[in-house]
Parts: structure tokens; C-alpha cells; sequence
């Protein structure tokens, strides 16, 4: 999937349409066939390149927007002691601090108890009576 190998195709293409355009009366039957088979054997391959590259602009296009996402949530990501909330998604959290310094991995602590957060990733416990953002997961341990 190289683009020079996309314009060389077309190029020898259109080289031959105008070498058949340009041709005398004089070329027999089979040099006619011949070349029209060269032209669309470069079409052919043209248009294979063509898919190909299509195809990798999908992919590039799809993995851009995926890294423009997490860039974007990275970005509003804001630390209230003791842990982390996404400013960009409304307060959402709380996210484990010490996940998001050490990995950048964004895990959700949850509730253990009111005021007291747990990171199942981690195990880091951490207290915190005022957060007041979107309802936690509650699960009770043990």
C-alpha cells in the first residue's frame, strides 16, 4: 500500500492510452490487444492501491480519533486529594491516584464503605467523605 506504486500504475496506464490513441492504422490486431491488456492490468493494480490505501486512511482515521479521545479525556483528568476526577465528563470518578500516576489507567475506585473508596486494581484504599459526584458502584467486602 505505497502511494508511488498507486501513481506509477497510473501513469504506465495512461501512457498506453495514449500511445492507442496516438497509434497509426497500422497496428495489427494483436499489438492492439496486447496493449489493452497491459492497460488493464495497470488499471488493475490502480485500483488495488487504491482499495489498499482507502483502507489504511480508514484505519489511520479510526486510531486518530481514538488517541484524540483519550488525549481529551487525559486532559481533564484534575487530582482532588485523594483522588482523581474527569473535569471533561462532568466530575465523573472518583479514579484511583495511584493507577493514574503510575500507568495513566483510569480505574474507578469503589464505594467500601460511605466516605471510604477501594481501587480493585490496586487494592489502594483511600477516605473521603465530601465527594459528591455521579453514584460509585457500592459492593460491600467481606
Amino acid at each position: 500500500m505505497d502511494i508511488s506504486v498507486y501513481v506509477a500504475s497510473l501513469s504506465a496506464a495512461t501512457k498506453i492510452a495514449k500511445e492507442l490513441i496516438n497509434a497509426d492504422r497500422a497496428l495489427d490486431k494483436a499489438d492492439l490487444k496486447l496493449k489493452l491488456a497491459d492497460l488493464m492490468v495497470e488499471l488493475a493494480n490502480a485500483r488495488t492501491e487504491a482499495i489498499e490505501i482507502q483502507t489504511e486512511n480508514a484505519r489511520l482515521t479510526r486510531d486518530l480519533a481514538e488517541i484524540q479521545s483519550r488525549l481529551s479525556f487525559q486532559g481533564s483528568m484534575r487530582f482532588k486529594s485523594p483522588y482523581y476526577i474527569n473535569v471533561g465528563q462532568g466530575d465523573r470518578g472518583p479514579y484511583c491516584a495511584n493507577c493514574w500516576d503510575a500507568e495513566q489507567l483510569a480505574m474507578h475506585l469503589i464505594v467500601r464503605d460511605p466516605g471510604e473508596w477501594l481501587c480493585r486494581r490496586c487494592k489502594q484504599f483511600v477516605e473521603d467523605e465530601d465527594y459528591k459526584g455521579p453514584e460509585a458502584p457500592q459492593i460491600r467486602l467481606g
